[in-house]
């Protein structure tokens, strides 16, 4: 009789540690499910809001209370999803992005169109900004490349503006993305002359980057100039 009741005993004790064990995973799995919902709420959030504010030219919708509301959706962002360094993520930066919206002032006189505005990361240092422009009056549309190079630091990408080039021949939508920053990067379209934004250095932080979003702060050196937000949203081709 001692035997079994100290085997039951035994068993008792396992048995409450398991229920204990298993309660704690519950817990933590209960806690991510959430997690997770949080995070995609709060991804939608800010695409929401950039769609809201996005302008039909880049410079229309520098509205300081929108940087402020997804700066502030953002922020709580990452107290859930944490914040890797920039070379732990750097394979997921790879690639086409469409810009949804961002604080900088565009290109007065030229009208950029913010809904035609991507960026090719090349994981070897270097992308290009690919966005289509409309002149002052009826004259035809033009596609513009800026092309930068970056260093990776623990911190942001060290970025420098180095080279860019125009196209008179807009693509259609469905264009591949990569194919036009490889023709860019291959001399194809038409130089421009040295002159600003080439030359400009700055700073870029991937705050946060998955499969499907993007979102980047930056910083550049010319005087006067103000840390700005990026909205991107993955693209392998123009829309």
């Amino acid at each position: 009789v001692p035997l079994a009741t100290g085997g039951t005993a035994a068993a008792e004790s396992v048995a409450i540690s398991s229920t204990g064990t298993q309660a704690a995973a519950t817990s933590d799995e209960r806690r991510s499910f959430l997690d997770e919902i949080r995070i995609r709420l709060l991804k939608r959030a800010i695409v929401v809001v950039a769609e809201g504010a996005q302008g039909t030219c880049d410079a229309d919708d520098n509205f300081d209370g929108v940087a402020r509301v997804i700066g502030r959706l953002t922020d709580r962002l990452l107290e859930i999803a944490g914040e890797p360094t920039e070379a732990e993520q750097l394979d997921d930066v790879a690639g086409g992005w469409q810009q949804v919206w961002a604080d900088l002032d565009g290109g007065a006189p030229l009208c950029v169109l913010a809904d035609q505005i991507y960026q090719v990361v090349s994981p070897d240092g270097f992308y290009w900004n690919i966005s289509e422009s409309q002149p002052p009056g009826d004259g035809p549309s033009v596609l513009g490349f800026l092309r930068g190079s970056y260093e990776v630091t623990p911190d942001f990408l060290a970025i420098e503006f180095t080279d860019q080039a125009i196209s008179p021949v807009v693509p259609p939508a469905g264009t591949d993305l990569v194919e036009w920053a490889t023709r860019a990067e291959n001399g194809e379209f038409v130089p421009l002359p040295p002159g600003p934004p080439v030359g400009v250095r700055g700073e870029l932080s991937n705050v946060y980057v998955d499969d499907d979003l993007r979102i980047v702060r930056g910083v550049d050196d010319r005087p006067g100039a103000s840390e700005s937000i990026f909205v991107l949203v993955r693209a392998d081709a123009t829309r």
